[in-house]
């Protein structure tokens, strides 16, 4: 498989959100979750909270 370097230098802008459901995006999206747990939005809500 090639890079396609202009491709990647986009999927990688940070001022670009990946949108999920777009197939182009999908293929660079990676899932976290299992690594930073389940209850982080609960965390970061509680912590704002404060």
């Amino acid at each position: 498989m090639s890079l396609d370097r202009a491709k990647f230098r986009r999927a990688c802008d940070p001022s670009k959100t990946l949108v999920f459901k777009n197939p182009e995006d999908k293929k660079y999206y990676i899932d976290f979750a299992s690594v930073r747990g389940s209850e982080i939005i609960e965390e970061l809500q509680r912590f704002s909270n404060e």
